[in-house]
């Protein structure tokens, strides 16, 4: 069914390199795939034509800066993010009038540019890592991070930091809210099944090296496949029941 397909272009927020591997395997070899990231307020922030050699994780880069854009990646302290560092995606010019909320346009996110009052900057909400080549990568949304005793933690940076561990296929990383209970993070892993001794372990540690110590989940269970809804997005719903049980002395899977 894909031996005429020219381009595949996939828009989102986070592809793995085993799915390009898995188009791969599928289209004909003259075929491009591209990766566009962007926001309907912003359009296209970020994108460019893959090269397989330029993977430096099993994260694909979404891309670089598309022409026309100006973007900042700021930290929570609002100072501008180093090569390699994760902080918030702002972009100004080419701006929609607004966020449609309730029924209605809204500034919502939208700020007026200190450098030039008659410009406006968006804040994305996403968290983005900016490579020495050019090349950005998509660590996750800022509505994921969360404190867990007191620490922030980003859900996205955990879920990376597991993708990136040899034998790992995907991972999703939720949290675990019990009553009368601090909060605690609980992993779940898609994994080969010809793993090494020690895994778990293995996992915690490219977690600690990756993050912080804090951010190493209070549980990691290895599933055959992550649970997934019909759009593919994680079942949130089913991983908290599985966590939740977990907790409770209840490891049936």
């Amino acid at each position: 069914a894909f031996r005429h397909l020219r381009v595949l272009d996939l828009h989102g927020e986070l592809t793995l390199a085993t799915d390009i591997r898995l188009f791969r395997s599928q289209l004909p070899p003259e075929c491009l795939i591209s990766i566009t990231l962007g926001t309907t307020e912003a359009g296209t922030i970020f994108s460019w034509f893959v090269d397989e050699s330029r993977f430096e994780r099993s994260v694909v880069p979404v891309g670089y800066l598309f022409p026309g854009k100006a973007i900042a990646i700021l930290l929570e302290d609002g100072s501008p993010a180093g090569i390699g560092e994760v902080g918030e995606l702002f972009v100004r010019g080419q701006l929609a009038l607004g966020s449609w909320e309730g029924g209605q346009v809204t500034g919502f996110r939208f700020f007026r540019d200190p450098a030039d009052p008659a410009a406006r900057i968006y804040q994305t909400g996403d968290l983005i890592r900016l490579r020495a080549d050019g090349l950005a990568e998509f660590v996750g949304r800022k509505s994921r991070q969360i404190k867990i005793r007191g620490l922030w933690a980003d859900l996205g940076e955990i879920e990376s930091a597991l993708r990136s561990a040899p034998g790992v296929r995907d991972a999703v990383v939720v949290v675990q809210s019990l009553e009368d209970e601090a909060d605690t993070l609980a992993a779940f892993v898609a994994a080969d099944k010809d793993r090494p001794p020690g895994f778990i372990a293995m996992l915690r540690k490219s977690i600690v090296a990756a993050t912080a110590e804090h951010m190493a989940p209070s549980s990691i269970t290895v599933l055959e496949e992550i649970p997934r809804l019909p759009n593919y997005k994680p079942d949130l719903t089913r991983l908290d029941a599985l966590a939740n049980r977990r907790k409770s002395g209840d490891t049936g899977l």
